[in-house]
């Protein structure tokens, strides 16, 4: 699956950078993807489904704000209402809105990397300063004394 899915956000990275602009609009969402793009690049191995859904939107968003007339933007919305997702055309089950929207989770103001990162020092620091603590509480021979029971 994730071979999968960087082949998909390569093929959306190609459309979105050569297709024709149109609108205004259109050029504001090509440099939205582009940021998207830049900050999202990984290896074959690593693209989640919810970093391709939110390119996925953004290529839907791109294709609405690329239609020059109401016309062709009703178009647009009509193919993404009634096309086949890639989940489909595997035998899974339609992921999508009846507008053609993923459903993506909003991302923490805080990653969640940088969390368990925080939380983890926090918990060495308080060890850290617990152990300080116990130290200067004893006196040094009577911890000596326990850390050879301890350790022998």
């Amino acid at each position: 699956m994730p071979m999968l899915l960087a082949a998909d956000m390569n093929a959306i990275n190609r459309y979105i950078m050569t297709t024709p602009i149109k609108t205004d609009a259109a050029k504001k969402v090509q440099i939205e993807w582009i940021n998207f793009w830049q900050a999202n690049e990984k290896s074959f191995l690593w693209y989640t489904q919810e970093e391709f859904d939110r390119a996925r939107n953004i290529k839907r968003t791109f294709d609405m704000a690329n239609a020059p007339s109401a016309a062709a933007k009703k178009a647009v919305q009509d193919v993404y209402s009634n096309s086949i997702t890639s989940e489909e055309a595997r035998g899974e089950v339609k992921r999508s809105t009846a507008e053609g929207v993923y459903i993506v989770p909003e991302e923490p103001f805080v990653p969640v990397r940088l969390q368990v990162l925080g939380w983890s020092a926090a918990a060495v620091l308080a060890l850290g300063y617990a152990g300080v603590k116990y130290v200067s509480l004893t006196s040094p021979t009577r911890f000596i004394k326990k850390a050879k029971r301890i350790l022998l």
